[in-house]
């Protein structure tokens, strides 16, 4: 059937890639020094894919990643820089627990650059707005 805009089938495959977005809530647990990359490296990889991250949430001692203040050496990765570069670029939340954060050094005045603190409430709302969450 052949619509004002042309073809109808154009719209219903168009709506029909919307619906199969799908979209994730990352809750990183782990810290920069052990496997914090590899949540950054799953991140990267599902936007590559298409995928929606409504938000990473950082949790427990993942929010070490959070402090501005943790000096790196220059031949080391800095995963904070990264984890700040990868949000800028496609517009995703980085909210660290603030109980974590505080329990960890991790204040106002220390939390880097595109990191906020978040509560339980908003990552349950983040939780439930997405398909999968996923759990590093």
């Amino acid at each position: 059937m052949q619509g004002i805009f042309g073809d109808d089938n154009l719209f219903w495959h168009a709506s029909s890639l919307l619906e199969n977005i799908v979209i994730y809530t990352l809750i990183i647990t782990s810290n920069h020094l052990t496997t914090g990359r590899n949540a950054l490296h799953l991140a990267q990889d599902l936007i590559m894919q298409n995928a929606k991250i409504n938000r990473v949430y950082f949790l427990f001692d993942g929010a070490f990643v959070a402090n501005k203040y943790i000096d790196m050496p220059t031949d080391e990765f800095d995963l904070t820089a990264a984890w700040t570069d990868f949000a800028q670029k496609n517009k995703i939340s980085l909210a660290v627990c603030k109980a974590s954060g505080l329990r960890r050094g991790i204040s106002d005045h220390s939390i880097a650059a595109s990191f906020s603190f978040g509560s339980i409430g908003e990552l349950v709302e983040s939780c439930a707005a997405a398909n999968e969450v996923l759990t590093l």
